[in-house]
């Protein structure tokens, strides 16, 4: 099995699910593991997205 394992919020962690967000990424990964992107990281992806912070705030949001 081929595993991805983010021990915490992170850049990668960010990137991966900004990624999955748009729908277009794709990868290989049979399982993930790592923080949940709740209902409150979607509010900090869409401020990201949205220019209102930066990418290092929305991380350590």
């Amino acid at each position: 099995m081929n595993v991805l394992i983010f021990d915490g919020p992170s850049a990668e962690w960010f990137d991966f699910i900004i990624r999955n967000r748009k729908g277009t990424f794709t990868h290989d990964y049979d399982i993930i593991l790592g923080p949940v992107a709740d209902d409150s990281v979607y509010d900090t992806l869409f401020l990201f997205e949205s220019g209102y912070i930066t990418r290092e705030e929305a991380i350590v949001s």
